[in-house]
């Protein structure tokens, strides 16, 4: 197993992001009408600016990079404007890492100084206990953020492992204060997506603690799939499952012979399909019904206008 410290590095040249966002703005760095600096980035842009709503596609030629899944999914707590994801773009292109295998990002107890993203692929954070037995506290899917707490906490609290094929990229806190600057509504769409996260893991003790077995795997993978609809991954009911038996199993607390025997309950109820990691679920519905299963924690039906006013105080 490999071992990738995201403080490996040096810092970033936070002046290579700040020239492109100034590219990507089309500014020249004229004094600005609304605070008169000409230094750096206006910290105040202007109202027109980002509340700009151009088409987006996910290819629209060399005018602007592909959108992250990140923004897809800070869409849902309110929309970007072709700008800010121009500049989250960047912003997640200047340390980007590609494992071919399962990798350490981050171990238990180490110092980082960067917010991980991840671009592609599957990660899962973990604690083990002294002796051996794991439990695995969260999977991040394309798209999330994996550990809000770096950026706070002297340390990190468990292991985040990255499972084959995932692509992470790093954005340091010194990157991360000129995107709040420059771009104070990214900020605020990321300040939402930590809150979803909790709840997440609250319901994730809620699923460990109160359901059986049967609810407890269906409804993870209800919110699996869920999430990856959200970003576009779930395509005609199927979707990339890159997990092993023993890591549904570590993230439901229950063995692996257990995990087995529900999967098959599963399947013989024509409920799921999963083989060579691609996982079907030919009638969501039923697979909710089996699992009590509502969607509302996930946070996607986008944040109330009071909440965000409050933000901008």
């Amino acid at each position: 197993m490999r071992l990738i410290a995201l403080t490996s590095r040096a810092p970033w040249d936070v002046a290579r992001l700040r020239r492109s966002v100034q590219k990507a703005a089309g500014r020249n760095f004229a004094p600005c009408a609304t605070c008169g600096r000409a230094d750096r980035i206006c910290p105040m842009p202007s109202e027109a600016m980002l509340h700009e709503r151009r088409p987006v596609a996910p290819h629209s030629g060399h005018a602007h990079a592909p959108d992250p899944l990140l923004a897809r999914k800070l869409d849902y707590h309110q929309p970007l404007s072709r700008l800010e994801r121009d500049v989250l773009a960047k912003a997640l292109s200047l340390d980007v890492r590609t494992v071919q295998q399962r990798t350490i990002l981050l171990e238990q107890g180490a110092a980082a100084t960067k917010l991980a993203v991840m671009l592609d692929g599957w990660a899962c954070r973990q604690k083990t206990l002294p002796d051996g037995r794991r439990q695995i506290v969260a999977f991040y899917l394309p798209g999330d953020v994996c550990d809000f707490s770096v950026l706070m906490a002297p340390a990190i609290d468990s292991t985040i492992e990255l499972l084959p094929g995932a692509r992470v990229a790093g954005i340091s806190r010194d990157a991360l204060g000129m995107l709040n600057r420059s771009q104070p509504r990214i900020t605020r769409g990321l300040w939402w997506e930590s809150q979803a996260a909790a709840a997440i893991q609250r319901e994730w003790m809620i699923n460990i603690g109160q359901r059986g077995a049967r609810a407890r795997i269906a409804h993870l993978i209800c919110e699996i799939v869920t999430r990856l609809d959200a970003v576009g991954l779930m395509k005609h009911g199927r979707c990339a499952l890159p997990i092993t038996q023993a890591d549904l199993g570590d993230a439901c607390a229950m063995t692996t012979a257990h995990t087995n025997r529900t999967l098959r309950q599963l399947r013989d109820e024509k409920l799921i399909s999963w083989r060579d990691n691609v996982l079907e679920v030919p009638d969501r519905e039923a697979l909710s019904a089996a699992a009590a299963f509502s969607a509302a924690y996930l946070q996607l039906s986008g944040a109330e206008e009071g909440a965000l006013l409050a933000l901008e105080l």
